[in-house]
Formats: structure tokens, sequence, C-alpha cells
């Protein structure tokens, strides 16, 4: 009877132990979103960031920034550092002018911090090193090959229109990229004029700038076609701008195409509007919440999938979009497993799979 009684206090010791070492405090992490609500390719972003933090149990904070601007964004992460409240983890992009004073802010106040979406801008490389290097609060960087995305749409298009128009000889092309101060409409840009180069056949006539919307694409896109009416090719950085540039083309024959996976985009390929969109990147952030799961529970990232990582860009034309569709469209990012690619809640797995084809297979 003593014995029953002493091994029944030592199952329910044993019990108490086991609940208190799994009821440890939510991880605190926190967003700064660089664009304000209603953004498609952000709002895309966070849904999936969520879906992810509430199947891992991480408290998520997604501060958004009024404008699209870097100094609203830096302003954002400032008070959210010197709040009695800080994050375990700070989760940003890199823009122009303030990655160096991101990366000294974290430091100072000893929060982890994982970048995503944007490269280091170039002139900030040298003193920013790579991720643990110069900045050991900086533990790791996440971003799409925007060069291949930007490189990928030019070759759609100009093949698209050359498949089409067998007789015609002239081809002009007009670029509408993003903001000035992001390296993703740098790199995009980039990609471009790689693409120039390997069609010669091809006239650029101008690339202008935008804040990244739809508005303001399709008020550039008719004063460039005033300028230049032989226009055969625009294209486009984002979802976003290529849907002001269809809005801008109505009825004329030119082609565009997008990139970033946006609802409105994906829709607009459906009905011909687009000729495709590159995407996928959206997941960055929602896939770094993985990672620094793992890594708070003793898990480093550092050998895989390394401290710095490409997140690849896949296309959605009208030849593969009812793969893509129902998901895609209707968002729902909750039907997604997350857990099931954390390597702390599966210690058999070897190595990270964030492929889409292994994101489909998650879904219940």
């Amino acid at each position: 009877m003593t014995i029953s009684l002493q091994k029944l206090l030592a199952l329910c010791l044993l019990t108490c132990i086991c609940n208190l070492a799994f009821a440890s405090p939510k991880i605190k992490v926190a967003f700064i979103n660089p664009a304000p609500k209603g953004n498609n390719f952000w709002d895309i972003a966070v849904s999936f960031m969520q879906a992810s933090a509430d199947d891992l149990g991480i408290d998520l904070n997604i501060l958004y920034t009024p404008t699209f601007h870097r100094s609203e964004s830096f302003k954002n992460t400032i008070k959210l550092l010197e709040s009695a409240d800080k994050p375990d983890y700070l989760i940003a992009i890199f823009q122009k002018r303030t990655t160096l004073k991101l990366l000294r802010l974290s430091e100072k106040h000893q929060v982890d911090f994982y970048s995503i979406n944007t490269q280091v801008p170039e002139e900030s490389k040298a003193c920013s090193g790579k991720p643990r290097e110069f900045y050991k609060y900086w533990l790791g960087h996440s971003v799409p090959n925007d060069k291949l995305a930007g490189y990928l749409a030019a070759k759609d298009l100009i093949a698209s229109f050359k498949k089409n128009n067998t007789k015609s000889s002239i081809i002009q092309l007009l670029a509408i990229s993003g903001g000035r101060d992001s390296s993703a409409s740098f790199d995009r840009n980039t990609g471009l004029f790689q693409a120039l180069k390997e069609h010669p056949d091809v006239t650029i006539n101008q690339l202008v700038h935008t804040d990244w919307s739809t508005s303001n694409a399709y008020i550039k896109t008719k004063g460039l076609l005033k300028r230049y009416p032989k226009t055969n090719i625009i294209w486009a950085a984002n979802d976003a701008i290529a849907l002001g540039v269809s809005q801008a083309i109505t009825g004329q024959p030119i082609i565009t195409a997008g990139i970033d996976w946006s609802k409105k985009g994906i829709t607009a390929v459906q009905e011909g509007k687009l000729l495709s969109t590159y995407g996928g990147h959206f997941a960055e952030g929602g896939l770094a919440l993985v990672m620094l799961y793992d890594y708070f529970h003793g898990l480093d990232f550092i050998k895989d999938p390394g401290l710095s990582s490409y997140t690849s860009f896949a296309k959605i034309d009208l030849t593969n979009i009812d793969h893509f569709n129902t998901i895609l469209t209707e968002q729902n990012w909750q039907s997604i497993n997350f857990r099931n690619f954390s390597k702390a809640i599966n210690p058999s797995l070897d190595k990270y799979d964030f492929s889409w084809e292994n994101m489909f297979r998650n879904i219940e």
C-alpha cells in the first residue's frame, strides 16, 4: 500500500514537472511592416506569418507603417525597442539609409534580429558584414532572388510578344519600377536589364519609379504612353504596379506581367489581364518564425538553411493556375500545418523543406 502511494506521488510529481517544462512563456516576435494595411503584398505576408505564429504558439506583434517610407518604419522600430515590452525577436526589412541604424539599434537593446525580403543596400555592405559577423544580434537573413524574378518576368514578356507577333520587327518596352529606396526594386531592375542585354532587338524607352501602388502606376503609365505610343510591352516590378498598368492599357495591344502572387494579381492572370505573376516569397516571414522557434529551443539554423538564404520564385500563368488557385486566392493559410516544418517539434527532420510543393503536402 505504501509502495503504491509512493509510486502515485512520484507519478504526480513527474507530471507536474513535465507540464511546467512545456508551459514555458510564449515566444514574443515583432514584425515591422514597411507598409500600411491594404498593401497587396504585405497583407498576404502578414496573414501567412500569423498562421505560422498561431500553429507554433508564438505571440506575434505586427507594427504597421503609415506610409511606405523608411523613416516611418525606423521610427516604429525605435519606439518598440525602447519600450518596456521588448520582443524576444525582431523581424524587419532593410531599407536605404537606415540599414546600419537598424543593426546598431538591435545590438544596443540586445534584441535578436532576423531580416527578410530585401538585400543589404550596396552602400552598407562593407560595414554590415554578414549575419553574426559584426553584429551578433543579427541572427539571419532570407531574401528572394529579385534579380532572377525581374529577369524571368522580362524574358516571359519578350518571348510571348515574339510568339504572337511574328511579323513585328519593332519591340518597344517601358519599365515601371518600385521605390528608389528599395533593394528589391533595384535588383528587379538589374534582372530586367540583364534580359534586355540578351535581346538587343528590344528597345527600352524609359524606366520610371513609383511608390509600388496601383494608382501611382496607372498615372505614370498613362503619361508615358502619350510619350511612347508605339509601346508593345510594359515590364512591372510587382503585381500592384502591373494592375495599374493593365488599367491604363485597356483595349491596347500591350502586354504586362507581375511579381508577388497577390490575390488580385492571380485573378488578373486568370482574366487574361496579366501574362503571369512570379511569387511565393511572401512566405519568408512565416518561415522565419519556424526557424526562430527552433532557435529558441536550442536548434540553430547556422548550417541549414544557413545564415543567409535565398527564397525562390515560382511562376503562375494560365498553364498552371488551377494547381495554385484555391489556396492562393482564398489565402486560407490556416490549412497549412506549420508545426510539420519545425525540427524542434519533429526531431527526425534533417533538413528544412520550405518548397511550395512541401507546403501543399502539409495542407490539412
